[in-house]
């Protein structure tokens, strides 16, 4: 029982740790304050989520982004897991706060069409899938993080396979090379024996010579 309790202790502080939820809140946009939805992260940097919320609007969702005024926009296109019509929708990933409280904050303006944008007052349900996608979002990151760091780590081990296959190389030339030398040697071994032979009799023949001067 204490173990089971333990268990659902520490998957609570988890939930409550990665656990975001998605506001609706007021943003500047062209110099004017306008209706957004928004969302914040503790335990994410900036490039993460900006390049998370990039592949999912662009990859994941098909959508033809561009940047305009300091936001990711994709303008006049069909997104229906917010609603069925084509929208204008805004995305910017932004850092608020300094050192330790530093928090990253995603941004999302939705438009029916000439920066009209929308909020819970004129389109309730469409904020609200706009909420939902949001918190939804928080686990793509996290998948996002992971892959990243697989697709960082199979280039690791691509670079260390290809190191090996490299000195794998190098070792069987070595090989070949020692072959050839082991070859080499022995056949100037035979030529060094009959060297020494032909040393022998040339000796023997010296020694004749000297002798017949006796």
């Amino acid at each position: 029982m204490k173990k089971i309790l333990v268990a659902l202790a520490v998957m609570t502080f988890c939930a409550g740790v990665y656990a975001q939820t998605a506001v609706e809140t007021g943003v500047e946009f062209d110099k004017k304050k306008v209706n957004s939805v928004a969302i914040t992260y503790n335990d994410f940097g900036v490039d993460l989520v900006k390049g998370a919320l990039q592949a999912r609007m662009e990859k994941v969702a098909a959508l033809k982004g561009s940047n305009a005024k300091g936001w990711r926009a994709y303008l006049a296109q069909p997104f229906p897991e917010i609603g069925n019509m084509n929208f204008d929708i805004y995305t910017m990933v932004t850092e608020v706060g300094k050192k330790k409280d530093k928090a990253t904050v995603v941004y999302m303006l939705v438009s029916k069409g000439n920066e009209n944008f929308i909020s819970s007052s004129t389109d309730p349900e469409i904020i609200e899938n706009v909420k939902n996608f949001l918190s939804n979002f928080t686990a793509y990151v996290r998948e996002y993080s992971i892959q990243l760091k697989i697709n960082e780590q199979e280039g690791v081990v691509e670079k260390l396979k290809k190191e090996y296959d490299s000195m794998t190389s190098d070792r069987d030339k070595m090989k070949s090379q020692i072959k050839d030398l082991e070859k080499k040697i022995s056949a100037k071994e035979d030529d060094m024996q009959k060297k020494q032979e032909e040393i022998k009799k040339a000796e023997e023949v010296l020694q004749e010579h000297r002798n017949s001067l006796k």
